[in-house]
């Protein structure tokens, strides 16, 4: 620690500005959490439906608002990598790197120690990206206070018949016909269940695997009760299936 210096003696330092910050946020216990889509996979032409839940776990009412923004995902897709969460002084690739297509304001009105579910109605026109960006930002007095990042796919099958060739012939594995020495990894259905995961991170971490080698992608252990699966579930396979397409992985799903 710093024992010789007075780190708050400015008063206007910026660094007094960020502590007060950090404090009214803890204070006020008012936050972001489970934003998500009606699909992970979407097709042209569909809406987009997005929801967010706002947590208020303090002792006073909070009036404010949350501003939903769509935007192409970067170029990479890798986003927010592992953490979803960003406050107002740690903002980067969502405001430098991507511009919006259309955002959404919703107001609302939390009394203490309540939640809401917030929903809007995106119509945007999505072709010819097949990665999207989503943003949900809170705001109370103006201010912004809470942000999440998440991400959907749009069905692109160009993407999914690109996929490299994997073949076993005369005892040896070939990959677009080449003889090659497979190296991959393998994943559980929490990718799919938790509320951190989604379309973006899946991205980063499969282009993260193609930076370090990895040519095949596993992911095991997805079931139901009574093993049914509903459309959704099946869009996103397909949405894992096309992020493992276009990194150039061959995916290897357990149904």
């Amino acid at each position: 620690g710093v024992e010789n210096v007075d780190l708050f003696a400015d008063p206007k330092s910026p660094l007094l500005h960020t502590l007060q910050e950090v404090a009214r946020f803890l204070v006020r216990k008012t936050f972001l959490r489970n934003l998500t889509t009606n699909h992970r996979l979407i097709r042209e032409g569909e809406p987009v439906v997005v929801s967010v839940i706002v947590d208020n776990r303090g002792s006073q009412p909070q009036q404010g608002e949350v501003v939903f923004s769509l935007a192409p995902a970067s170029a990479t897709g890798s986003g927010v990598v592992f953490g979803q969460r960003l406050n107002k002084m740690e903002r980067t690739w969502a405001e430098n790197d991507s511009r919006p297509l259309c955002a959404r304001t919703a107001k609302f009105t939390l009394a203490a120690e309540t939640s809401q579910r917030i929903e809007v109605t995106f119509n945007p026109h999505l072709a010819g990206v097949d990665l999207w960006q989503l943003t949900a930002e809170l705001r109370i007095d103006g201010q912004p206070i809470d942000q999440l990042v998440s991400g959907f796919v749009v069905e692109q099958p160009a993407i999914m018949q690109s996929a490299p060739k994997l073949r076993f012939a005369d005892n040896y594995f070939t990959l677009d016909g080449r003889p090659l020495f497979l190296f991959g990894s393998d994943t559980y259905d929490s990718i799919y269940r938790s509320a951190s995961e989604n379309p973006l991170t899946w991205s980063a971490e499969l282009a993260a695997a193609r930076d370090l080698g990895m040519n095949l992608y596993e992911n095991l252990q997805y079931n139901k009760p009574g093993h049914v699966l509903d459309d959704d579930d099946w869009r996103s396979f397909r949405a894992l299936a096309q992020l493992t397409q276009k990194h150039r992985l061959v995916f290897m799903p357990g149904i």
